[in-house]
C-alpha cells in the first residue's frame, strides 16, 4: 500500500452559509493556492448535511505554525470567514502513527472518520498504546483503506485520528455493537 508522507495536520470543522455554497469551491481554489506547494488542502463534505465540512491541511515538511500563520495574514483569509456561519473548530497533530492510504489517495465516494481523544493527565502514551490496539482491530474490516494519528499541537495529552474507508457501511462495522434497552413505565 502507499504510505502517508504527510507530517502534520490541521483539521477544521466548519459550516459554510446556505447562500455561498456554489461559491465554496472556489475560495477553497484561493486558499489552496495561497497555502502553496508545501501544503495539500483537502475539504470533505459531512455525509449528513450540505452545509458542514472538514478543512484538511496536511504539511509535507515544515512547522504547521508557520503553514497557518501563512494563510491567516493572508488577503484570503477575511474572505474565507465570510463564508462561514460560526468561528471553525481546529486541531493540529503531528501525524506520528499511520498505515495504508493516505488522506491525499482518498477518492470521491470514499469516507473518512475522524477521531478526538483526550488522555488523563500524564496518560498519553497509554492512550496511543490503546490506538494501536483498536486500528489492528480494524485492519482486516474490508472497507478499511488506512489511518493515521498523532498527539495534538493545540490540546495537551489528546491525539487525532483519521480513518480512511470505502464505504459508509465499513465504517459502520467498525463500530462496537450497540444495547439498547426499552423503558417501560411502572405498572
Amino acid at each position: 500500500m502507499p504510505k502517508c508522507f504527510m507530517s502534520h495536520l490541521i483539521t477544521s470543522e466548519i459550516k459554510v452559509i446556505p447562500d455561498l455554497l456554489e461559491q465554496f469551491p472556489a475560495m477553497v481554489t484561493k486558499v489552496r493556492e495561497t497555502l502553496g506547494n508545501q501544503v495539500r488542502l483537502s475539504v470533505y463534505r459531512e455525509h449528513e448535511s450540505s452545509t458542514k465540512f472538514l478543512m484538511v491541511t496536511s504539511g509535507i515538511e515544515g512547522d504547521p505554525e508557520i503553514h497557518s500563520s501563512r494563510f491567516f495574514e493572508s488577503d484570503v483569509y477575511p474572505d474565507y470567514i465570510a463564508f462561514l456561519e460560526e468561528a471553525p473548530s481546529t486541531i493540529i497533530s503531528n501525524l506520528t502513527h499511520r498505515r495504508g492510504l493516505g488522506l491525499e489517495d482518498l477518492q470521491p465516494g470514499q469516507f473518512m472518520s475522524l477521531g478526538y481523544r483526550q488522555a488523563e493527565p500524564g496518560r498519553l502514551l497509554e492512550l496511543e498504546a490503546e490506538l494501536d490496539t483498536i486500528f489492528a482491530g480494524l485492519e482486516p474490516i474490508p472497507d478499511m483503506l488506512g489511518f493515521a494519528y498523532g498527539p495534538s499541537l493545540t490540546a495537551s495529552e489528546a491525539v487525532l485520528s483519521l480513518v480512511g474507508w470505502n464505504s459508509v457501511e465499513g465504517f459502520a462495522a467498525s463500530r462496537p455493537m450497540q444495547v439498547l434497552f426499552k423503558i417501560k413505565g411502572g405498572e
